[in-house]
């Protein structure tokens, strides 16, 4: 049996497979970059009794935070000593896009979610990449860039009278956002909520207008920069902003190959048809 394991920082997924069968379980998110390692046990503990551990024979972990080889062991280590009899592999969630949503092809694959990545993919192997740099100094693209870009007009009450009152509704009722961002234990998952808000607002012209400038910005700073003009784009905020994305790409001169929310199952079906 293999475990195909898929996890960020707000959520995980772990698929035991073989040809016949597929079972998945849902966990907690997790990051060696930001999270302690304690957590990845916590989670393990939990999914103890989900399934067989002593059954998994390969196991092909695909995370958020995977960005050293320090980080790497670290994992490895946590995941060896629940299953002591698997191979382990660990691996970027990029790579596990790359393979997904490309199998043997090449071209640059980004994610776009609550934070962003991207890499060029040969068909083999990521071949060269534009350091993300994390929520602190880049994830351009994001839905984290896009909900502090929001946050921003809202606060410097640079929105229009209309919107900034709905926004005040749903979000703001005490008139205490910014104190209780400062006090949000996850301030870049609560940030990025507000992509929601973009999203359910996207014929008013403030936000047309804010979203074509915020995927101008991804382009600009990092897809351009990538020789291939063949993108690849994983995630919620690039399935759910999937027009705007093409329109921006259109002007650009971009061929969008494939845009998909989750490919975690396409993984699944590398593992099992490309991956030995």
């Amino acid at each position: 049996m293999k475990l195909i394991v898929d996890i960020g920082g707000t959520r995980g997924r772990w698929f035991v497979l073989d040809k016949k069968n597929q079972i998945s379980f849902k966990s907690d998110g997790f990051n060696p970059f930001t999270s302690k390692i304690d957590v990845l046990s916590d989670i393990l503990v939990s999914l103890k009794s989900s399934f067989d551990f002593d059954s998994i024979l390969n196991i092909h972990y695909y995370g958020a935070g995977i960005s050293s080889e320090n980080k790497k062991s670290e994992v490895r280590k946590v995941l060896k000593r629940f299953f002591t009899k698997s191979d382990v592999e660990i691996n970027s969630d990029l790579l596990g896009s790359c393979r997904a949503l490309c199998n043997d092809k090449s071209g640059v694959v980004g994610i776009l979610g609550t934070g962003s990545n991207s890499c060029y993919y040969d068909g083999n192997n990521i071949k060269s990449k534009i350091k993300s740099l994390g929520y602190l100094l880049g994830d351009e693209g994001s839905g984290f860039d896009m909900g502090k870009k929001i946050l921003i007009g809202y606060l410097r009450n640079d929105m229009p009278t209309t919107l900034r009152d709905k926004f005040s509704i749903k979000f703001d009722k005490k008139m205490d956002l910014l104190e209780r961002l400062y006090d949000e234990s996850n301030k870049e998952k609560f940030i990025a909520s507000f992509s929601n808000f973009i999203h359910e607002n996207k014929k008013n012209e403030y936000i047309r207008k804010f979203l074509q400038n915020h995927f101008s910005n991804y382009f600009e700073n990092i897809i351009l920069k990538y020789s291939s003009k063949n993108i690849y784009l994983t995630g919620s905020i690039a399935y759910y902003f999937k027009n705007e994305i093409l329109m921006v790409a259109k002007e650009k001169k971009i061929i969008i190959e494939k845009i998909e929310k989750d490919p975690i199952n396409h993984l699944c079906d590398f593992h099992l048809n490309y991956y030995k």
